[in-house]
């Protein structure tokens, strides 16, 4: 399956694809995002940069605490190890 039916697939409900009604300048895909390059046509915004970052890390802190909770460090895996000499 590539890339556009899978989308296609996660995006419809029932019979009815629900698409976005409206782009805005930071959600316009480059032409050559799958070569590698930035990803989107316009930098995104400061204001909405900030507005995500801060949802993201709230996303985070919640994560943080529940792991905390529950005693689950051992069970989370994160791709932000770069190497493995960076473990201890």
């Amino acid at each position: 399956m590539d890339d556009a039916a899978v989308l296609r697939k996660a995006l419809t409900v029932g019979d009815e694809l629900h698409l976005p009604t409206a782009l805005g300048p930071d959600d316009e895909l480059a032409t050559d995002w799958r070569l590698g390059g930035y990803p989107y046509r316009n930098l995104m915004l400061r204001q909405t940069y900030e507005k995500q970052k801060y949802h993201l890390q709230v996303e985070l802190l919640k994560l943080q605490a529940w792991v905390k909770g529950e005693n689950a460090a051992d069970g989370i895996v994160s791709p932000l190890v770069d190497s493995p000499a960076k473990r201890s």
